[in-house]
């Protein structure tokens, strides 16, 4: 097959856009969706740096996308990823008709892919996955064509490949280069090393060119962008920003490590095969043709859905719980199913049906995409959903002037972020996320973009020094004292440091003051307008925004003493959002503290069907089954928890309960064992708790 690529028809192409245009564009969600959509649209409309790996090629489209003369700045960027989709719609269709040669077969796997949930979330909202996914759909047609004898293709496909750094510098370069990889391998042996050498010198300095979009990151960074993440003007902090160095150190305990690979591989196929339902049932038979007859198209495919998963469970694991990661994967997948379909039709529907079987497959079509359709149906209608936006507004419209705000969670650091940059809302205000106080340059950056006294120099001098976020925090209290501090919970290592001196509040805290009055007319009333923000059905992520804080509130309001509101929040929050994990982990905890463990073992076990991945799911299950005197189940939670990374503070209280039932159950070496191991790992109030114990011990052995 040579190039360009073979094509569906103008009927069926103009159909398949029309279709998915007209569907997403009623989805699409009319401002800044959550997680890190706020931050990337103040990126794009500042031409600021976005977190790693910076996204330069997005950010410059984006900013494209923003002279739309209608919609707010974020819809007009969310148009940006529903361009991209249709786009990318259009290149899968075409990739499998040219694998399978069945336009009926391509034109139903399409369809199913395009309304997956995964991508109709992406289609609808600003992320850099739709357009990344674009592209890489895109290198593959090209480096088929390259493989087929066009020589112009595999250059095309060498600027395409550098300038896909500029959209997701590290999964680009991990599944382009693996494909890259393959091709090469295959024109070696089919044509000989000599033409594949030549591929590979003319390749590198095209993808050079391809790569000059990266130079945005330090020539706009030394211009002290509103948005500067990383600040990668010098050529250190560069490669530190596209290789994601310091989100890797962050999250260390979480990325890059084998120690729980099998959990996370296991979330990778149930993700497919939970979005594909019946459908998986074609990629199996699929496979099994692509292993038997096209071996060379197959393994390019394969190699780079493998690239993917290692991308997926090596270095952003995390990104499974958003929905961020395993589209190429998706593609692949769909490209199995197609092949699988294309089978069905040939060797059965055309035998069994002289005519119709074409509209047969159409029915086929629709069967195998109404599963897909109905998963997760309330993430579907984004049209209402203003709630990111309006949390940023409302933590705002909260803040004292010149207050300083210590937030927890991306949703309400991002809105901000946005209604600051881009509406230059409430510029006395100072906000700093409560993990990034251990960055110097984060902190750096926060004083010069709001010429803010909130960040001392003795602050920036012992975080550079190593100081722990939670020394820093005490630091920052410490120095504004007299200014006003809102404070978001939801990181219980930090937040004991201040536990004793919160005003509950919504949707943000204070340090310090009178207790805020009327508490639960306050928390109806900040209900009450979220509902308003709605249309019929609620988007799912708002349930579990709204779910999560009332949540938060509801423990805090428990351990306070106020057990009756504390758990009626929580139990509604539970309602709203049934499958949230974090909301059946905190009703379980308080399960546990009403000495209802079955029942607290029942809401853990819904947090881990809902995410297998969830370590502090896994510990307070260890915990529940401590109390039931479940000892070996307890134990394998509790290992479990360890190798998806739990907190080291909780790795010494797994120690301790494990300790407990060995002694209990008369295995008192074992259990002197595991309390030396938890004094040396456990804080120093529970320390002394577990050199009592060893005492006890002592004397009994």
């Amino acid at each position: 097959m040579t190039f360009p690529p073979p094509v569906l028809g103008r009927f069926a192409t103009f159909a398949l856009i029309l279709l998915f245009s007209l569907g997403y564009l009623s989805a699409v969600a009319p401002d800044i969706y959550f997680r890190d959509a706020g931050e990337l649209s103040a990126s794009a409309v500042s031409l600021g740096i976005a977190h790693p790996t910076g996204f330069p090629l997005y950010l410059l489209l984006a900013k494209l996308a923003t002279f739309i003369p209608f919609g707010g700045l974020g819809f007009r960027v969310n148009l940006l990823s529903l361009a991209c989709s249709v786009v990318t719609l259009v290149f899968l269709a075409s990739l499998l008709l040219r694998l399978t040669g069945d336009r009926a077969a391509s034109l139903a796997m399409t369809i199913v892919f395009g309304v997956t949930s995964t991508y109709w979330l992406h289609s609808t909202t600003a992320e850099v996955y739709v357009p990344n996914i674009c592209a890489l759909v895109g290198l593959v047609h090209l480096l088929l064509s390259g493989l087929d004898g066009s020589k112009r293709a595999l250059r095309m496909a060498a600027v395409l490949t550098g300038l896909g750094a500029g959209l997701h510098a590290a999964s680009f370069a991990l599944i382009g280069g693996a494909m890259w990889l393959a091709t090469l391998i295959t024109i070696a042996l089919r044509r000989g090393w000599r033409d594949s050498l030549q591929s590979l010198v003319w390749a590198i300095p095209l993808v050079a060119m391809g790569m000059m979009t990266l130079l945005y990151l330090p020539l706009r960074a030394a211009q002290t962008p509103y948005c500067n993440w990383g600040d990668p003007s010098s050529s250190g902090r560069l490669l530190d920003h596209l290789t994601g160095a310091r989100i890797r150190a962050a999250f260390d305990s979480h990325i890059g490590g084998t120690h729980a690979i099998d959990i996370w591989l296991e979330r990778v196929a149930l993700q497919v095969t939970e979005q594909l339902s019946w459908t998986a049932l074609l990629v199996g038979v699929g496979i099994v043709l692509w292993l038997l007859k096209r071996q060379r198209d197959a393994g390019i495919l394969l190699i780079g859905a493998c690239a993917d998963i290692v991308f997926t469970v090596l270095l952003n694991p995390m990104g499974m719980d958003d929905r961020q990661t395993g589209l190429f994967t998706m593609v692949v997948a769909i490209a199995m199913g197609a092949s699988g379909l294309a089978a069905l039709r040939k060797h059965v529907l055309a035998r069994g049906l002289r005519m119709g079987s074409g509209w047969l497959s159409g029915l086929i079509a629709v069967g195998l995409a109404i599963p897909a359709l109905i998963a997760h149906e309330h993430t579907r209608d984004l049209r209402y959903l203003y709630h990111s936006a309006q949390l940023g507004h409302e933590a705002l419209d909260q803040a004292m002037p010149g207050a300083l705000m210590l937030v927890t969670s991306d949703d309400l650091a991002s809105s901000v972020l946005f209604l600051q940059g881009t509406e230059n809302r409430r510029p006395d205000v100072t906000m700093l996320v409560k993990q990034h106080l251990a960055d110097p340059l984060s902190l750096k950056h926060a004083r010069n973009r709001k010429h803010s006294q909130h960040v001392s120099d003795n602050l920036i001098t012992r975080a550079t020094a190593g100081d722990s976020p939670l020394k820093l925090l005490q630091q920052v209290i410490r120095e504004n004292q007299t200014v006003p501090i809102l404070y978001e919970p939801g990181d219980s290592y930090l937040d004991r440091l201040v536990a004793g001196d919160l005003r509950l509040d919504l949707p943000l805290a204070r340090l310090y003051g009178e207790p805020t009055r009327n508490l639960m007319s306050r928390t109806y009333f900040y209900r009450m307008r979220w509902r308003a923000l709605s249309g019929p059905s609620w988007p799912g992520m708002a349930l579990s925004t709204l779910s999560r804080r009332f949540s938060g509130l509801g423990i805090s309001l428990w351990e306070r003493g106020n057990e009756r509101f504390g758990l009626s929040l929580v139990r509604e929050a539970c309602a709203l959002a049934p499958m949230e994990p974090v909301i059946r982990n905190n009703c379980g905890i308080l399960e546990i503290h009403r000495d209802e463990h079955e029942l607290a073992l029942r809401q853990f076990d819904a947090a881990l069907r809902a995410r297998p991945t969830y370590a502090l799911g896994w510990f307070n299950r260890g915990v529940a089954l401590y109390h039931l005197g479940r000892a070996e189940d307890a134990a394998r939670s509790f290992a479990t928890a360890a190798r998806l990374g739990v907190s080291a503070t909780r790795l010494g209280r797994a120690f301790l309960y494990s300790s407990v039932l060995a002694a209990n159950s008369g295995r008192r070496g074992e259990a002197y064992r595991m309390l030396g191991l938890s004094q040396e790992i456990m804080a120093d109030r529970e320390r002394t708790k577990a050199e009592g114990m060893l005492d006890q011990l002592a004397g009994l052995l």
